[in-house]
């Protein structure tokens, strides 16, 4: 059922045995090969210099863990709630045409977390609800520590976080789709994003908070201006954007783990009330209404789908 109304420099070299032709007079040839010599040094030092370097980055790269799941979507997928509970996905032609369809599964959910063709979400009572695909089947009430306010799944690894209304945060990457261990996490947030086995999260005292480790719950405080509500973060890319509690959204993509050098805020939107990040590109609600962007840090390239009263939503480019 689709919705209707959205729309080097290495000098020449000579065997000859006169040393004039290289504008050294003989008695001087010794110095000539000292010359040369240092030169060659100079040469393969810095070529070494070089692959070293190269060394390190490849090294860098390949440190991203892979997923231990097969992924199971191919295309992009952004999956909502409607403000009366309902649902809606969408994976096809989503920076243009997409085909928003209505659940059909039913059920009312308040905020949820898409990721590899699955979905986590916080239902209308607070609880966590679970759905093995997208596109139907019905939800599955699922055990946890209490009752949610905010949560974050990573469907290419099995992991799912989730944060309480007394603002305390707990893992799972144990049986998540029927019976979770849960593992209290150190810290006391309201909202929290994982990505690549970190986490970022905003503070229940509305500052931005970063942990490189999403089990030990390392918290550092990463430096911003004002107070925050929403975070979205893609720690295989390294970019973090942030919602300002006066709707505007920010993004970094540089010191974005440190807490003494400030990252590189800069504007990506306005008017927001949730926003969401994968891969480069951005989907947000603005009073209920759908916008894409498919360049975070363009804040001009945002496209509107009107009329469709969603509240928040999940989206996610595959891995």
């Amino acid at each position: 059922m689709y919705l209707n109304n959205f729309h080097c420099l290495i000098g020449g070299y000579n065997d000859s045995d006169d040393s004039s032709d290289y504008g050294i007079v003989s008695n001087n040839s010794h110095m000539g090969w000292i010359i040369g010599g240092a030169i060659f040094f100079v040469l393969l030092v810095v070529i070494i210099i070089v692959v070293v370097a190269s060394a390190s980055t490849k090294t860098t790269t390949s440190s991203i863990p892979a997923p231990t799941v097969a992924p199971k979507v191919n295309v992009p997928v952004v999956f909502g709630a409607f403000a009366n509970g309902s649902s809606w996905y969408a994976d096809t032609n989503l920076s243009t045409e997409p085909n928003f369809t209505v659940f059909p599964g039913g059920g009312v959910i308040l905020i949820p977390s898409y990721s590899n063709g699955q979905v986590f979400a916080i239902g209308a009572d607070n609880n966590l609800y679970y759905l093995s695909d997208y596109k139907t089947g019905t939800w599955v009430l699922i055990p946890s520590p209490g009752r949610l306010i905010s949560l974050s799944f990573d469907g290419y690894n099995n992991i799912v976080v989730v944060v309480t209304v007394a603002n305390t945060i707990f893992y799972s990457n144990t049986n998540i789709t029927t019976n979770p261990s849960w593992i209290s996490i150190p810290g006391s947030v309201k909202d929290i994003s994982l990505s690549n086995n970190k986490l970022y999260a905003i503070g229940s005292d509305s500052n931005v908070y970063y942990a490189s480790d999403y089990k030990a719950g390392n918290w550092i405080k990463i430096q911003t201006h004002g107070t925050y509500k929403n975070v979205t973060f893609d720690g295989y890319n390294n970019v973090v954007i942030v919602l300002h509690t006066d709707k505007n959204a920010y993004y970094a993509n540089k010191d974005i783990y440190s807490d003494t050098v400030a990252p590189n805020w800069a504007l990506c939107g306005s008017q927001l009330t949730y926003i969401k990040l994968s891969k480069g590109q951005l989907f947000g609600v603005v009073n209920g209404i759908i916008l894409y962007n498919p360049d975070y840090t363009t804040p001009a390239s945002w496209k509107v789908y009107p009329g469709t009263n969603t509240n928040t939503l999940s989206f996610e480019v595959p891995k």
